[in-house]
């Protein structure tokens, strides 16, 4: 079985999938998997992996990778620059690497993914192999990727290598939101629109930290703890706003003023460290329709027609 190693594990490298089962938040784990779901498909697409394969998944710093042993094929897709080998080389295509060859992922402030034919060789924890850090859960104990560990993957089915013709792009830094379910309870709502929300460092696969000049004030209401959704923008009690993602508590007791919608959070998840955001507000019927739009340009680009083979 081949394997690879990480000469340098990267910042929160960890082994993401689909994600649990929804039941799994009836004992409080979230469903983790992958934070930009049309990424991944995108690379295991490119690698001939069934879409919810799993992968690697890397954020802010990218790992360097070393294959030990046999034929590995694989794909990195995301904002990064690529090399292999020490030389440049293009993201969004297939390569078939042999012992003694090196991956490096470098000048990435955002999130992608290493996908590789035929995915991990690790087990599933509670029906996924996604790697959960803040409850411990899932393969290597749980745990991000350190220095020097090995994994091994699958013997190698197919050298054919292919380069995508066309990725899409975000092409600006608006998000669209619908109204949270504690919009009422806020004397101010409106004042999250104005201005500019900033990125701030503080960011994981739980939450994006933004701060802004236009603060929203903290009613002095106390509510119960509440189910968490995917995409939710709680208010903290300073002011700042946090979108939350795949791993946070299934729970929280913070008010949630608003929820991004589906077709605009991984945009958010992928916007760099300082940008500037400026929140939109729109109803469920403008939702739906973005989510649909959205949906039909993943299955455009995920069509034979959009690869290219590489001789």
């Amino acid at each position: 079985m081949p394997n690879l190693v990480f000469y340098r594990s990267g910042m929160l490298t960890t082994i993401q999938d689909a994600g649990r089962s929804k039941l799994a938040a009836t004992k409080g784990i979230t469903t983790g998997g992958f934070l930009v779901p049309t990424l991944a498909r995108l690379g295991n697409f490119i690698v001939g992996n069934t879409q919810d394969t799993e992968a690697l998944e890397f954020v802010l710093v990218g790992p360097k990778i070393f294959v030990q042993s046999g034929l590995v094929k694989l794909c990195v897709v995301g904002e990064c620059d690529l090399c292999i080998n020490q030389t440049p080389a293009s993201t969004y295509t297939s390569y078939v690497l042999s012992a003694g060859d090196t991956v490096d992922i470098k000048k990435t402030q955002t999130t992608g993914y290493v996908c590789i034919q035929g995915g991990i060789s690790v087990d599933s924890v509670l029906n996924s192999k996604s790697v959960q850090t803040r409850i411990r859960v899932g393969p290597n104990k749980g745990l991000p990727f350190q220095d020097g560990q090995a994994i091994t993957v699958p013997d190698l089915t197919n050298t054919t290598t292919y380069q995508l013709r066309y990725v899409p792009k975000q092409d600006d830094n608006n998000i669209r939101v619908i109204k949270g379910p504690h919009w009422n309870k806020f004397d101010n709502p409106d004042d999250f629109f104005k201005g500019h929300h900033v990125v701030t460092a503080n960011r994981n696969r739980a939450a994006i930290t933004l701060t802004s000049e236009h603060k929203v004030k903290y009613p002095t209401e106390i509510i119960n703890s509440e189910g968490n959704t995917l995409g939710c923008v709680l208010i903290s009690p300073d002011g700042n706003s946090l979108p939350i993602l795949n791993d946070a508590g299934s729970t929280s007791g913070y008010l949630k003023i608003a929820v991004v919608i589906s077709a605009d959070l991984e945009k958010l998840i992928q916007l760099p460290l300082h940008s500037k955001i400026q929140f939109e507000l729109v109803d469920q019927k403008s939702a739906r329709r973005a989510k649909q739009y959205m949906d039909k340009l993943c299955s455009t680009i995920q069509t034979q027609e959009n690869l290219r083979e590489i001789k």
